[in-house]
């Protein structure tokens, strides 16, 4: 057991008896709000608060949670992308990491001053060539910044190859382009459209929005006509989202909402969105939105023929049954198979304890998080755990769980309640007895694999 799981043992012994078996704090409980890439079978999933990478035990699906303070951010979750291998790509703020699916072994690829700007996009790009574009902000504008797979192999090392720099111009959000290379969205300081590779360099301003959008992302781009796309984001008047069958060079306002619009994007022979928690679509060939009947999801996104949903904290499929119809609704994935911080990885002592504070913190607003150090998740045969007692204390499911597919919710008393404070201290406590000594000013990944990449010959002769 290592010193940290040690002393959280201890602190939490000081809690004695009265620690609750699950913690449920107050307050909106976290949800599942996409998925990252294009891997719907074996899907990474984003979190409100971090992500959910695959796990598996027993032959059950389950997933851990890999959180951003992993990579030095704490206000947000950051960008993130996955390449055709599984291989997980997040943009922080000092660099590039690249990882694989499990979220155990990471790499941070270097560029030149890099950690001088905000990333607000990262994007795969199928190529050919294979490349990661990641979009970032200052006060001059935007650089696209481009890294390829060495020898172009899909399971390639990612490089740095160069980045461009786009004066005054304020990227929001990144697309592949189905005519190739990729297509970059702008607002500010008017909305815009930039595309790089495949038919050309270019850029052009997007005639017909003069709505005074603050900024657009893309709600969906048709992979079969790169002419079709939909877009959208706030403005003064509120949400609003624009369509466009020419490729961006003019595009209309077909739908506006209040507070918020999720969508449109493509359903059945027409477009599904959520506007202002209402469900509505429009059928091809007629005029405006209708209420649609059925549920009524927080969240929109394209994925095929069926779009994601967000639907109390879970993620579902939409499927289209007929116009005007209740859409079938089939679950895709729920919070509760979310298992907390792999107890084998990461392992680094400090930064560990940083990303299961973060997991108790957000875990117990979910009810997920338990404190029976008699259970246990389920471990596949011939596996190990690692540290058994901390996995049981941290990421174990508690009673109410019901079979050991998924955690049920169970309330605690008023006395468990008035404990968590205590409960928090403790873990507080026992995290500061084994570090003894401040966080270092910049901080290193959690993971036990992380390292620094050299950089390539490919990337020291790129043009920067």
């Amino acid at each position: 057991m290592t010193s940290w799981a040690r002393a959280v043992v201890g602190a939490l012994a000081l809690a004695g008896a009265t620690v609750p078996d699950r913690v449920e704090a107050h307050g909106a409980a976290p949800a599942a709000l996409g998925v990252i890439g294009d891997d719907l079978a074996d899907p990474v999933i984003r979190l409100g608060f971090g992500l959910a990478t695959p796990w598996s035990a027993e032959g059950q699906d389950r997933y851990r949670y890999l959180c951003p303070a992993a990579f030095g951010v704490e206000d947000h979750v950051p960008a993130a992308a996955r390449l055709s291998d599984g291989r997980i790509v997040i943009a922080a703020a000092d660099a590039l990491w690249v990882g694989d699916a499990s979220g155990c072994r990471f790499e941070a690829v270097g560029a030149p001053e890099f950690a001088d700007e905000t990333p607000v996009a990262v994007v795969v790009v199928p190529g050919p060539p294979i490349s990661i574009v990641v979009a970032k902000r200052s006060n001059a504008g935007s650089t696209l910044w481009l890294y390829g797979l060495e020898d172009d192999a899909t399971d390639g090392s990612v490089v740095f190859g160069e980045r461009e720099l786009l004066p005054e111009v304020r990227v929001d959000d990144l697309a592949p382009s189905p005519g190739g290379g990729f297509l970059a969205l702008a607002a500010r300081p008017r909305p815009m459209v930039v595309r790089r590779g495949g038919r050309g360099n270019d850029s052009w301003a997007i005639s017909g929005l003069d709505e005074g959008f603050h900024a657009l992302t893309f709600r969906f781009v048709d992979e079969r006509d790169a002419r079709h796309l939909v877009i959208g984001g706030p403005t003064d008047d509120g949400q609003a989202a624009a369509e466009s069958f020419d490729g961006g060079l003019t595009a209309e306002v077909v739908l506006r909402g209040r507070e918020r619009l999720h969508g449109p994007v493509p359903f059945g022979r027409g477009l599904l969105a959520v506007l202002d928690g209402v469900l509505v679509h429009q059928t091809a060939g007629v005029v405006g939105f209708r209420p649609a009947p059925g549920v009524a999801p927080t969240c929109l996104s394209a994925r095929g023929d069926a779009p994601l949903a967000c639907l109390d904290r879970d993620l579902v499929r939409l499927r289209w049954v007929a116009d005007g119809a209740e859409p079938a609704v089939e679950p895709f994935f729920a919070l509760d198979v979310l298992r907390g911080v792999d107890p084998e990885c990461p392992v680094d002592g400090e930064l560990s304890a940083t990303c299961t504070s973060a997991w108790i913190h957000f875990g117990g607003e979910a009810g997920l998080v338990t404190f029976d150090a008699g259970a246990s998740d389920p471990v596949a045969e011939g596996e190990t755990r690692g540290d058994a007692s901390v996995g049981a204390v941290l990421a174990a499911p508690g009673p109410g769980s019901g079979d050991a597919a998924g955690c049920g919710a169970v309330r605690p008393s008023s006395a468990s309640i008035g404990m968590l404070p205590i409960t928090f201290t403790a873990l507080t406590l026992g995290y500061h007895l084994a570090a003894g000594r401040r966080r270092p000013r910049r901080r290193r990944s959690p993971h036990a694999h992380f390292v620094h990449a050299p950089r390539s010959d490919l990337a020291r002769r790129a043009r920067v």
